[in-house]
């Protein structure tokens, strides 16, 4: 049947549409175009649309009204709400829509006497006995309103009573949990009835498919007791608590607002009328209404992390922690590597290291030995396990990135073993696109013989970017740009292997390319008056920045910056990098997409030599967060699915795990 929620962004609203919509087609109905991770919402009405809200209940055959405007306060707090049910009401079609279910609260109950009624059913007359506050008024007021209207248009209604609902992103549980990290304190001596959001959601579509109305419910599900209640949720957060007794309990439960009167009064919620309608049978642990904060540990030694696999909770491996200046913390724990690090042997042209070891350190080894990686991105303070995981890229003819100089690997998976892995393609393929559950230990280089570059700084007019990016990047064994549309040139980097330096050469340099226009050009100036090219070996050449000073303070003041900066960069096919170009053109132009004077575009060019397939990674740092969207937009619709991003960098919500790796199994 045809299902619309209303306030389907709401904690309920959410995994009650997700439910339904296995079975149903589900029309949302949200408040915000925006969803909680910041994505624009494609799919689903907004209450500012009225047109559209008008013919998401009209063809409707079931209506759910589970939506509530918070941000209305004081005596307007019942006045919006109102308008916002009768809205709703009056939109009802008795020739299509079957069955309107209004979202009540087990809040009503509040208003009666709990010394003359310790145990509440659904057959209770909600008659005001006691002090009530604005949000118990209104839903002892809608209940009526909701009957009424509905029999006067002759539509069926259902009302439910949740009690205290728990589960991802709610108050009582995510919230509860964040408490007790903060104040492990908890009020003993008082009963409290759960109900987990995905037992509401699959009991009350239980009760819709069945097709029960005139009937009130409360959805409820177990009692327990307040100090139980308060020590699981301080277990969740890591810490013991301290739970007050009854008679504490009692008084400060006097003082809080009906919402909460449960604590005044030890009380019990009734649930066997939906228990025995209901075909959806809940069995949870009291555990199970709380989600464990996420917690960050550290892989010392690979003993640390095989107990971390073993412990069975959800993980993501990091290394150095970049990527999260630019990129919100995982929502799951986090295993850090970065102390997991040394040399583990050296086999002729073959290096293996510990997952998080930094390049610096193994580029410095390999310096020793005579060695060097063929190819490197500009900062190589990141650890070699990030070379698998992400598309760690330079700028090469030879390479696409450094995941191609891999030969094998070690790593532990969530069964809590270590495997060994010779170059697989097609497993590789999907280890990479494992967020979670899998954490890499050894990684295995192959390397070439050190050598020396030389490096080739000129600024050109922009008349040139099309040739370059047209197949003349391919003259030389790196070429990247750093380019200004707003000035109409660019800075290109030209890079060769030479025999050796000669005395008018200009030793290796930190080349700030993401500098502003008008800094870029006065630093070239300082370091390089005579314009003379730039030579070293090739890891002096190649990677500049073997780390970031002061790193703690830079990555603490770019996290508290997100998401007001971040740093993007998309991976472009060559054969629509030209497309894509021209388009950007466009929309600057038109003023789609603005780029100010001073703000450039970092463009390198890296080529899989052994299947012939080149990319253009284009990256920006922007204050201006629309601004980075609207360019992984314009990708998509140059190069559909076909473009990447780099997984390091600032990943816009609603790209897949399929997006953040070129695929090596043709």
């Amino acid at each position: 049947m045809k299902i619309c929620v209303i306030g389907a962004s709401g904690g309920i609203g959410r995994e009650l549409a997700g439910i339904l919509a296995a079975d149903h087609e589900v029309v949302p109905v949200f408040r915000s175009r925006l969803d909680r991770d910041g994505a624009v919402r494609t799919l689903g009405v907004g209450f500012d649309d009225d047109a559209a809200l008008s013919a998401a209940i009209a063809g409707a055959e079931v209506t759910i009204h589970a939506a509530l405007d918070t941000k209305a306060k004081g005596k307007d707090f019942i006045l919006a709400n109102t308008a916002l049910t009768d809205r709703v009401l009056s939109k009802l079609d008795p020739a299509t829509c079957k069955l309107f279910v209004y979202f009540s609260s087990q809040v009503v109950y509040s208003a009666i006497d709990a010394t003359r009624h310790p145990v509440y059913a659904e057959s209770d007359d909600i008659v005001v006995e006691t002090r009530i506050d604005a949000y118990t008024r209104l839903k002892i007021d809608e209940e009526k309103r909701v009957r009424a209207a509905c029999d006067a248009k002759g539509i069926a209604w259902l009302i439910v009573r949740p009690s205290v609902v728990t589960g991802p992103g709610m108050n009582w549980s995510t919230g509860m949990v964040e408490a007790m990290r903060k104040a492990p304190v908890g009020l003993g001596g008082r009963t409290i009835n759960l109900i987990h959001v995905t037992d509401l959601s699959r009991h009350l579509k239980s009760l819709i498919e069945q097709n029960i109305s005139g009937e009130v419910f409360n959805l409820a599900d177990q009692d327990v007791k307040s100090g139980d209640f308060f020590a699981a949720a301080a277990a969740a957060a890591g810490r013991k608590a301290l739970i007050l007794p009854g008679a504490i309990t009692a008084t400060a439960g006097r003082l809080m607002p009906s919402t909460m009167w449960f604590f005044a009064y030890d009380i019990e919620m009734r649930s066997d009328k939906l228990k025995a309608i209901s075909q959806h049978k809940a069995s949870r642990a009291l555990a199970d209404h709380f989600i464990a904060l996420r917690a960050d540990r550290v892989g010392a030694g690979i003993e640390d992390i095989l107990d971390n696999a073993r412990a069975g909770r959800r993980y993501q491996a990091t290394g150095h922690g970049y990527s999260r200046w630019f990129q919100d913390a995982p929502l799951t724990d986090t295993l850090s590597l970065a102390r997991y690090e040394g040399i583990v042997r050296l086999e002729g042209q073959s290096v293996t290291v510990l997952a998080g070891t930094r390049l610096s350190t193994l580029i410095t080894f390999l310096d020793q030995q005579g060695l060097a990686l063929a190819t490197l991105p500009e900062f190589i303070g990141v650890s070699a396990g990030a070379c698998f995981f992400t598309e760690v890229h330079g700028s090469s003819s030879t390479y696409a990135t450094l995941y191609d100089l891999v030969e094998a690997i070690r790593y532990v998976d969530d069964s809590g073993e270590e495997h060994e892995s010779r170059r697989d393609v097609a497993l590789w393929d999907q280890l990479r696109q494992r967020a979670e559950g899998i954490t890499l230990t050894e990684i295995t280089f192959r390397c070439v013989p050190q050598h020396y570059l030389a490096n080739l700084i000129q600024w050109r007019d922009e008349a040139g970017l099309d040739a370059i990016i047209a197949g003349g990047y391919a003259d030389n064994a790196a070429t990247t740009l750093h380019w200004f549309p707003g000035q109409k040139t660019f800075l290109i980097y030209n890079i060769n292997p030479v025999d050796k330096p000669t005395p008018d050469d200009q030793a290796p340099f930190l080349p700030m390319r993401g500098l502003p226009y008008s800094l870029q050009r006065l630093v070239l100036k300082l370091r390089m008056p005579r314009g003379r090219r730039v030579v070293g070996k090739s890891h002096e050449v190649l990677g500049t920045w073997r780390s970031v000073p002061a790193r703690p303070l830079v990555g603490a003041i770019l996290k508290r910056m997100r998401p007001r900066f971040r740093n993007m960069e998309l991976c472009i096919p060559i054969d629509m990098a030209g497309a894509f170009i021209a388009r950007l053109r466009e929309e600057m132009a038109n003023g789609a997409i603005v780029f100010p004077k001073e703000q450039g575009i970092g463009i390198r060019f890296s080529t899989h030599a052994a299947s012939g397939r080149s990319f253009m990674w284009v990256e920006t740092s922007s204050a201006d967060e629309a601004q980075l969207h609207a360019l992984a937009d314009l990708a998509r619709s140059v190069c559909g699915d076909a473009f990447r991003l780099h997984k390091g960098k600032y990943v816009p919500s609603g790209i897949g795990p399929e997006q953040l790796f070129i695929p090596r199994a043709l």
